[in-house]
């Protein structure tokens, strides 16, 4: 009999252990949770891309400041790309940079690389941030993964600035992109989705980064 009721115990015990399993809610589908491993994501395609970003941003330093000030979308934003990759010429960066950014997805990520170059050239590692107060609602014409990208920024400004100190594709961009998806999710109205792969985030909020940095540098110097 005291075997029985021991067995029952321990399989009640198993049950309740189970049971916050079983019971675990499914991850918010509005945005991916980029839980996927690295390897599912790189590419040679994307190392040249970086690479060829890379390249440009050092030898044409200004023209990158330059497209960083331009509004997304915009037909400043296209004539600054080009001045900045010098598209359809041989260069000393790449040939036939025309094929490397096309479309929103390339522009996101040569403004988000072009940032993230920028940033971690001129800000040390060490630094730190202190959260901001989110800016006035952004025009309408800012699109809307440029303000979830803002919005996260000002809220965890530290945790990105970390973020892209990694490697891309590496196990501690996957964890910090874990760390900042529920921000991200309370910046994303709630009947919306944001289906972008963990390298248009990052350029994404390299961007912001890029902009909060400037702004806490031009308000302190005041």
């Amino acid at each position: 009999m005291n075997l029985g009721i021991r067995m029952m115990a321990l399989a009640a015990a198993c049950l309740a252990s189970a049971s916050p399993i079983a019971a675990r809610e499914p991850a918010d589908p509005r945005l991916p949770t980029w839980a996927q491993s690295h390897l599912a994501e790189g590419s040679m395609e994307d190392r040249i891309l970086r690479a060829f970003a890379y390249c440009s941003v050092r030898v044409r330093r200004a023209e990158a400041e330059a497209l960083l000030e331009t509004s997304p979308g915009s037909a400043e934003e296209n004539a600054a790309a080009h001045a900045l990759t010098l598209t359809g010429q041989v260069n000393d960066c790449a040939t036939r940079s025309d094929i490397h950014f096309r479309g929103a997805g390339g522009m996101i990520l040569l403004r988000g690389l072009a940032a993230e170059f920028l940033h971690n050239r001129s800000i040390p590692e060490s630094r730190h941030y202190e959260a901001r107060p989110e800016p006035a609602a952004p025009p309408e014409y800012v699109p809307l993964p440029h303000r979830v990208a803002t919005c996260a920024v000002h809220r965890a400004p530290d945790q990105v600035h970390a973020m892209i100190r990694f490697d891309h594709d590496s196990p501690g961009e996957t964890r910090v992109l874990a760390q900042l998806r529920p921000i991200l999710l309370e910046c994303l109205p709630p009947d919306v989705s944001l289906p972008a792969t963990r390298h248009v985030m990052r350029a994404l909020l390299a961007e912001a980064l890029y902009h909060f940095s400037r702004e806490g540098e031009a308000t302190s110097g005041r």
